[in-house]
């Protein structure tokens, strides 16, 4: 057992010097006052102070001073309070306590008549009523009134005459301003309590005025202690937060003593040395000075070890004994006491041998019916509030069953509080509940409120007078006679329920299931909505603008959450009411204009109105791509009547907000005004700030602006631009703002694929503009514009830009593939266009040509790459093989007409024949790859053509022959092609006789040659005859006949007869 203190480390918070004379042999009049008496900060006055004189109880005052031991101590207490407990084996005096328990710890406090016993309370008609025992009143004792006074004089001519300022607190009274100062009249010579101070102070605890400087959550006004020095005193395994007003000294020679005054004719008696014994060792100190005095002439001085006073003559008592009292009571009350809130009376009577437990909340405030005002009610509420804000706001990582304790706390505390005396206490706990929900991260669960330990195992026992805690309000606790002999017949201990054995308690589960997001933001809100009804009720003022300024905060945080919620689960309605709610919440923050307001705590107002604002941003642009817009939506966005208040109150104090943010929290009809809408909501998030989303935000508004370009551009699509031109030149305008905003936005946050995409499509935008105008110009036969040049210029430079910004197709394929495929496209529609309507009038022919080279060789450029890279038989890499072909084909044509034209030197004829041959070839084997066979043709037909303006004379009909003799393989490939018809081959639908053409073109030209071969070879008889034959069998050839596929099978049998018949026979005479 700790009972012998260290006389090398001392815990008391104030030690006085003792003077010179210290102990002086020398005779002392304790009558005559000395010179510094009750002066000089009234050192000695306080050394004796009553400390519950107090208008609160002590232990509250002491708990709010040391908020953070609450829940960490058994109990919190006058040290008084204590003594008189544990005294209770030794002691016949009554004994009256008010027991309550905050978390894990019990307060116990002095139950005096003028507390409990007010006129017409239930507690004084049950007194009268003999179904509860009577508070003895305190009478005054002139003895003890006369003992008081010597032992301060005593106390006084020990201390040196320059005592250390501000050593202990002087009694104060509270200002105006919530300020402490020292009374300015002489102090009296305290005495024994003025029961009339009581009255209904308690019932008042919070009526001192408010400081302006007003904090929310609120910090109540509360007392300080009244005691010298709050010590945490460890007695075995129990810890205890005590409050003494014990006179410590010290020197040299004596680092800590007590000084006791003791009247030479009356031996020490257990009860005192047992008072001098605990007050030692609470405050551990090591050594008790005894001042013996007869008369009031101070005799002697004795120092004596504070381990010795067990065993002085008179006074031996067992330390054991007092262990064992403490332990026992300790459990009975940690057993019993068990609801937050509740009062509990132990009670003793004089003379009495059992300790009774009642609830008096039970029995006196909580009835059916009574409206009676508990006194301890207030100060038990706050110090409840107390306790679970310091838990919330101290803790960095809050366990399971600390955030269960908190709720428990402030839960109680509302219960206790009535709202109209209160409100800003009963606000500032809902507050802090919906913090709890909003904010604390744990498991769900239960937490055990109680320590299970002491209700284990229990059972009940029926004896007389003894009852169910649980059912009935009072527990009796029998003090039986211990085996321990002591010198005075009240030497007992107490003896639980007389066998020893516990009241069974059930274990006392509290439950605290936060559930997911959504749960918990709702639980939130409900506890918001609590608290703005009861801010209501605060006085107008800067603190309820601050209080009610608060709650917005959090209810916006809170719909944010549930906004985040249902666009997560498609609910978009929901979605964008929570995402309203939570904007309108802090707008109306901006409305009440508090001064210097830092919330703290994980979210900042901006990052949670950047939130909302991109929710409202998201739903706008998923309703956009929706196949039901815009039904469907409108008739969820208003489904929040069960949190009413909270809505009451964004339109108390919210005002009409203007037009670019009012349409971002509402549906639209409007496909346009719906992506206008997710554009605003989107720079209202941007315009929050760099902090959180902002480079999510920028992606968003990028897609956002590049949606509206989109839209405004295919707008023009169905469009005639001859009957509105403004109009469309306007979506124009609009498209292409809309789009370079949505690239700077990318821009911004570097978005590579993004930024691409944009700068593709403001290629598209170009590229369109350009065909609208160059549809017109081919409606009326005009030559290609400068307008269409401009256009397709642009185009092909911001396709190159993206290009560019992708730098290879190693990141992004799919990407590259497709504007590489647009590029091409617009290049080889460039070309095509500025070759078939060719600008004559304003450039010479050579420039168009270089240019069409020019532009019709960057379409290659971009196009045979990727044929690689698409897989065959797609449509991409149809649609590539079919362009190079093209390009090829019409490079080629390029080339021949310049031949034809003998425009060209002979140098340059030769040059561009073997360019065109070069391209007639690739043209060939691009169409191959898909079986392009009527294009091949073609190409073939063109390329005999070419062949007859070099070819040698003699030879060239032969030549050409055999040339033409390869489309056999052509048209066998258009027989064996079954997946298709005739009408599905050519490429548009003006070409649809192409074909037909095709074959005509071929019959004849085989035709001559077979005529001009027979005029040659008129002296080759073989040949000739030959030569006729087959001549005569291209004659019966049909080319009237529509059915390619029998008009292909008689060219085919024709072409193998001539290679056949006639060029093989050639081959081998040559």
């Amino acid at each position: 057992m700790s009972a012998k203190p260290d006389s090398s480390s001392v815990n008391s918070l104030t030690v006085l010097k003792l003077s010179q004379s210290e102990f002086t042999e020398e005779p002392l009049d304790l009558g005559d006052p000395p010179p510094n008496w009750l002066q000089d900060g009234s050192v000695g006055a306080l050394c004796v102070y009553n400390s519950q004189d107090s208008k609160h109880p002590s232990s509250f005052a002491l708990s709010h001073a040391n908020s953070d031991a609450v829940g960490k101590v058994d109990v919190v207490s006058d040290s008084r309070n204590i003594k008189k407990l544990l005294k209770m084996p030794y002691s016949p005096s009554h004994v009256s306590m008010a027991v309550h328990r905050v978390n894990q710890t019990l307060l116990i406090d002095e139950f005096s008549h003028s507390v409990s016993a007010s006129s017409g309370s239930s507690f004084d008609q049950m007194c009268k009523e003999g179904k509860l025992p009577n508070v003895e009143r305190r009478r005054k004792n002139p003895a003890h009134v006369q003992h008081k006074a010597l032992y301060s004089k005593l106390l006084y001519h020990n201390v040196e005459t320059a005592p250390v300022p501000d050593l202990i607190p002087l009694p104060y009274h509270t200002t105006n301003d919530g300020s402490s100062t020292a009374k300015p009249e002489t102090p009296e010579l305290p005495t024994d309590r003025n029961e009339k101070e009581y009255d209904s102070t308690l019932t008042n605890y919070q009526s001192e005025s408010h400081t302006s400087d007003f904090v929310f959550p609120c910090q109540p006004d509360m007392p300080k202690p009244r005691f010298t020095q709050s010590v945490t005193w460890e007695f075995e395994d129990i810890r205890m937060l005590l409050g003494s007003s014990l006179p410590i000294f010290g020197n040299d020679s004596h680092p800590a003593v007590s000084i006791r005054l003791c009247d030479t004719n009356k031996p020490i008696t257990v009860l005192t040395g047992l008072d001098y014994w605990l007050d030692n060792l609470m405050c551990n100190v090591p050594q008790v000075a005894m001042c013996y005095h007869l008369n009031g002439i101070v005799q002697r001085y004795e120092v004596i070890d504070t381990e010795d006073i067990p065993q002085l003559d008179n006074s031996k008592f067992s330390p054991q004994v007092v262990y064992d009292v403490a332990q026992n009571i300790l459990s009975f009350l940690k057993a019993n006491c068990t609801k937050e809130g509740h009062t509990y009376w132990l009670f003793k009577g004089s003379g009495e041998d059992v300790v009774k437990l009642y609830d008096l909340t039970s029995l006196c405030y909580d009835k059916p019916g009574s409206h009676e005002q508990n006194p301890f009610s207030t100060p038990v509420a706050i110090l409840l509030y107390q306790v679970a804000k310091n838990m919330l706001q101290t803790c960095a990582s809050k366990s399971e069953h600390e955030l269960a304790s908190a709720k428990c706390l402030l839960e109680n505390c509302i219960k206790l509080l009535d709202v109209k005396m209160h409100p800003e206490l009963i606000t500032s706990a809902f507050y802090l509940l919906s913090e709890l929900y909003l904010f604390g991260s744990v498991v769900d669960g239960t937490a055990k409120a109680s320590n299970d330990e002491d209700a284990n195992n229990n059972t009940s026992t029926d004896n007389e007078g003894i009852h169910a805690f649980e059912g009935d309000e009072i527990l009796n606790v029998d003090l039986a006679s211990n085996t321990e002999s002591a010198s005075t017949s009240n030497s007992v201990c107490v003896s639980m329920l007389k066998d020893g054995r516990l009241i069974p308690t059930p274990n006392k589960l509290f439950h605290l299931v936060l559930g997911d997001c959504v749960q918990r933001s709702n639980t939130a809100l409900d506890y918001i909505a609590k608290a703005f009804v009861s801010a209501e009720m605060i006085l107008e003022s800067d603190t309820q603008y601050l209080t009610i300024e608060r709650l917005f905060k959090r209810a916006a945080f809170a719909y944010c959450n549930l906004a985040e919620e249902q666009l997560l689960s498609q609910q978009y309605g929901s979605c964008l009411w929570f995402s309203r709610n939570s904007v309108r919440c802090l707008e109306c923050c901006g409305h009440l204009q508090v001064p210097n307001d830092d919330i703290g705590g994980e979210e900042d107002e901006l990052v949670v109105h950047q939130r909302a604002w991109l929710c409202c941003g998201d739903v706008h642009s998923l309703v956009a791509k929706t196949t039901n817009f815009p039904h469907g939506f409108a008739d969820k966005c208003d489904n929040g009547d069960n949190i009413n208040p909270i809505v009451a109150a964004i339109h108390q104090w919210s005002k009409d907000l203007p037009e670019n943010k009012s349409i971002c929290l509402k549906f639209h009809d409007d496909l346009a005004a719906t992506l206008k809408a997710s554009v605003e909501s989107y720079k209202h998030a941007e315009a929050c700030g760099k902090k959180g989303n902002f480079f999510i935000i920028q992606k968003r508004l990028g897609n956002a602006w590049n949606e509206l370009g989109v839209y405004y551009m295919k707008k023009t699509l169905v469009m005639d631009y001859a009957e509105n031109v403004k109009l469309v030149e306007k979506y124009w305008k609009s498209s292409y703002t809309c789009l370079t905003d949505g690239l700077a936005c990318f821009d911004v946050c570097s978005d590579i694929p993004n930024k691409a995409l944009v700068s593709a499509n403001l290629g598209r935008l170009m590229r369109q503009c350009a065909a609208v105008f160059s549809t017109l110009a081919a409606n009326q036969l005009e030559e290609f514009s400068q307008q269409e040049k401009v256009y397709y210029d642009k185009a092909i430079s911001y396709y190159q830009g993206a290009l560019q910004i992708l730098k290879n197709r190693n990141s992004y394929a799919e990407i590259w593939t497709s504007i590489q495929n647009d590029l091409s496209g617009v290049c080889f529609t460039y070309g095509t266009m500025l070759q078939d309507r060719a600008p004559l009038s304003r450039l010479p022919p050579q420039e168009i040509e270089r240019e069409v080279l020019q532009i019709l060789l960057k379409s290659l450029q971009h196009t045979e790459p990727e044929i690689p890279f698409c897989a065959v038989g797609s449509s991409r890499h149809i649609l590539f093989c079919l362009r190079a072909g093209d390009g090829h084909y019409r490079l080629a044509s390029l080339y021949h007409h310049s031949i034809r034209s003998g425009s060209a030197t002979q140098l340059k004829v030769k040059q561009a024949r073997g360019q065109a041959e070069k391209h007639y070839k690739k043209a060939i084997n691009s169409y191959l790859l898909e079986h392009h066979y009527w294009k091949i043709l073609q190409v073939h037909i063109e390329y005999a053509s070419l062949l007859e303006l070099y070819g040698a004379k003699p030879k060239s009909p032969q030549m050409i022959l055999k040339y033409l003799s390869e489309c056999k393989v052509v048209l066998e490939i258009h027989l064996s092609d079954n997946s298709s018809s005739d009408a599905d081959q050519p490429l548009s639908v003006a070409e649809k006789d192409l074909p037909n053409k095709l074959l005509d073109i071929l019959t004849c030209k085989i035709r001559q040659c077979l005529k001009e071969l027979v005029a040659i070879n008129v002296k080759k008889s073989c040949s000739n005859e030959v030569l006729k034959r087959l001549y005569a069998t291209s004659l019966k050839t049909n080319t009237e006949e529509k059915d390619t596929k029998i008009l292909s099978r008689q060219l085919c049998n024709l072409l193998a007869d001539i290679n056949i018949k006639y060029l093989k026979l050639e081959s081998y005479s040559s």
